[in-house]
């Protein structure tokens, strides 16, 4: 079990994060290594692999994750299950370790190695630089149907705008307009109750259209249910902006992050697809632009 104070006591992580931990049982049982973790650095990417490193514990370089790696493994904190693929195969050494290191696993480990991850995600998605970032849009559905985009499908670990009136708590799903012929200067904020634990998500939830430039919003959808007869939406909005004050600048960063990626997205669509022109490529490859379809469907039209 790991019992290192490292895990789960704090809010921000300096990576490979090291720790020291006994196995209890099994085949290892008696034996002390000191584990050096790290996570994917970018933050649009949804895998779930946490990487280990283990090593002796050495005194004299408590923490060095430098020291000589006796097992490298690589785990799903969700699944919690050894990751393993095509391009990450694991040797039989290894695999066995990792398999006991699993086994060693309190419910408390495993909910500290997913507050680390989960932390570290929230954090490089408000410090990454958008510039680095190459993310995926649906072009056609964006700029001939209206699509808009919700946030967190394209950042899915930022922080959720939360927030209670009375009894009930309330997620706000925030989603924008990225058409390029548009200058519009508001969100659609879907507000979400949560009650005992569980989103009411759909036919229970608000839509409104904020306007996060004079703070006025209108409403898309009204609630159903019971929530129509028992909520006040001029009080939730109100208490929203009581509960976050800087709900508007917030939004109207996430547009204009929101609408630099589509546009850098567009940008090396282009220079992709300019480069197509200056070389074959087959008519059932997939497209050089990224959009997962066939060339022959999507550029090679």
């Amino acid at each position: 079990m790991i019992k290192s104070p490292i895990i789960g006591k704090q809010k921000k992580f300096t990576f490979p994060l090291s720790f020291a931990f006994t196995f209890e049982k099994g085949e290892h049982k008696g034996e002390s290594y000191q584990g050096h973790l790290d996570i994917c650095s970018n933050p649009i990417c949804t895998c779930k692999g946490v990487r280990f490193a283990i090593t002796d514990i050495d005194k004299d370089r408590i923490g060095n994750p430098e020291s000589e790696i006796k097992y490298k493994f690589s785990i799903d904190i969700l699944e919690k299950k050894i990751e393993e693929g095509k391009e990450y195969k694991l040797s039989a050494v290894n695999k066995n370790f990792a398999k006991s290191f699993i086994n060693e696993l309190s419910k408390e480990n495993w909910q500290d190695f997913q507050t680390v991850y989960y932390s570290y995600k929230a954090h490089i998605t408000e410090n990454c630089d958008l510039q680095e970032l190459d993310p995926v849009f649906p072009e056609y559905e964006i700029e001939q149907k209206e699509l808009m985009v919700f946030y967190d499908e394209i950042f899915p670990y930022t922080a959720d705008i939360a927030f209670q009136n009375g009894n009930i708590e309330f997620i706000v799903e925030d989603q924008y307009c990225l058409n390029p012929d548009c200058s519009c200067k508001n969100t659609v904020l879907t507000i979400v109750p949560i009650i005992d634990g569980k989103s009411l998500a759909g036919p229970q939830a608000a839509a409104v259209r904020y306007d996060y430039i004079t703070k006025k919003w209108e409403l898309e959808k009204d609630f159903t249910g019971r929530f129509s007869r028992s909520l006040d939406l001029n009080e939730i909005m109100a208490e929203l902006h009581k509960s976050i004050p800087d709900i508007a600048a917030t939004v109207k960063k996430r547009h204009r992050n929101l609408r630099l990626l589509y546009q850098n997205y567009k940008k090396k669509k282009n220079i992709d697809t300019d480069d197509v022109s200056k070389r074959k490529i087959g008519r059932n490859e997939p497209c050089p632009c990224g959009s997962g379809k066939k060339y022959k469907i999507c550029c090679g039209r």
